[in-house]
């Protein structure tokens, strides 16, 4: 689902579909994105899962503007997901980026969250939602090198997208 790393041992195959995340930072600023990329032989419920998430995202950034609460984000996720036969990782965010990778808020993939933090102008968020076709819980996987990865717990694709944007007096920019 997330932080998975390359090995020689675990090869892609053409009906995989690959997240990739990448952090960067720029002169003391933080901006974070991820692309889920799908293949030749991607089964059509794989696709139709990595179409909505994309959608997902999309319609949250465009539903931004200052003045609404932060909720408007997760509302927007979890409806179109929903809409679509999925269900959202609850235990995973996207957050506020600038100084550092992580800041505050919190930002949520689901509705029940956030009404009370407003959009101000100039806020920055990386927003990530992360989708399953699954029941939506994880588990954490230990590695014996010493590294983690995050999957479904019952084994179910997941798709991930994720900007990072800011917030204008017109709504959001993207940054990534």
């Amino acid at each position: 689902m997330v932080h998975g790393h390359p090995n020689k041992k675990r090869k892609i195959k053409s009906s995989d579909i690959v997240k990739i995340d990448i952090g960067v930072s720029l002169k003391g600023f933080f901006a974070d994105s991820c692309k889920t990329f799908t293949f030749r032989d991607t089964p059509p419920e794989a696709i139709k899962l990595t179409n909505t998430c994309e959608k997902a995202l999309m319609n949250a950034i465009y539903a931004i503007s200052p003045g609404k609460p932060i909720n408007i984000i997760g509302q927007t996720i979890e409806k179109i997901t929903h809409e679509q036969g999925f269900n959202v990782i609850k235990n995973m965010t996207g957050h506020g980026v600038g100084f550092l990778l992580h800041e505050p808020p919190t930002v949520f993939n689901f509705a029940d969250s956030g009404d009370d933090y407003i959009l101000e102008e100039g806020l920055v968020l990386a927003i990530e939602p992360i989708i399953t076709l699954g029941c939506g819980q994880t588990k954490k996987n230990e590695k014996s090198d010493g590294t983690w990865e995050l999957v479904t717990a019952d084994a179910k694709l997941s798709a991930h997208f994720e900007h990072t944007i800011a917030v204008t007096e017109t709504g959001a920019i993207l940054l990534t």
